[in-house]
């Protein structure tokens, strides 16, 4: 019977670390493909602004219109959460939940 030489652990790192690196490309191509799925177009910006812009969306919608027409911010910062602004975004979701919840329920049959 021949010996078994014991395996050498540095080939089970490098074996892990290869595969960590695949599923880390991988996930950041899936992520990149996220985004650019979810991404506003142009149409979409604009009538986001001039909904935004008029108060159709609320006072906090407007101040989010009124940051992105003067250039002080984006559409894109703020709903990714990279903009200190951001909670302008938030607030109008909380209360479009708040206003709607009702409606969604019974949509939904509960």
């Amino acid at each position: 019977m021949a010996a078994v030489t014991p395996a050498d652990p540095s080939d089970s790192v490098s074996g892990a670390l290869s595969q960590l690196r695949t599923h880390l490309s991988e996930l950041t191509g899936k992520v990149a493909a996220y985004k650019q799925e979810n991404e506003l177009s142009a149409a979409e910006l604009q009538q986001l602004s001039e909904s935004a812009s008029s108060g159709e969306l609320g006072a906090d919608m407007q101040a989010a219109a009124n940051l992105v027409a003067s250039g002080q911010d984006t559409w894109q910062a703020m709903f990714a959460g990279d903009s200190s602004n951001a909670g302008l975004i938030v607030s109008n979701f909380d209360r479009s939940v708040s206003e709607n919840s009702a409606a969604v329920r019974a949509g939904l049959g509960s």
